[in-house]
C-alpha cells in the first residue's frame, strides 16, 4: 500500500516509463480510487450520491 508521497510517485514513474501524460493519468486514477475507497469506508458513505461522469481522454 502507498502512504507517502514519495511512494506514489516513484510508483508512478515506475509504471509510467517517463511519459508524463501516462503519468497525470495514472495519479488522477490513483486519487479518484482512494477518494471513492474513503467514502465507501466512511460512516457517512449513504449520505452520498455520486454522479460521475470520469472520461479517460486519450491523444
Amino acid at each position: 500500500m502507498i502512504r507517502t508521497a514519495t511512494q506514489l510517485k516513484a510508483k508512478v514513474r515506475n509504471l509510467s516509463g517517463g511519459d508524463s501524460k501516462k503519468a497525470q493519468t495514472l495519479i488522477r486514477n490513483f486519487i479518484m480510487e482512494r477518494f471513492l475507497e474513503r467514502i465507501a469506508l466512511s460512516q457517512y458513505r449513504n449520505n452520498f450520491i455520486l454522479l460521475l461522469n470520469y472520461t479517460i481522454r486519450t491523444p
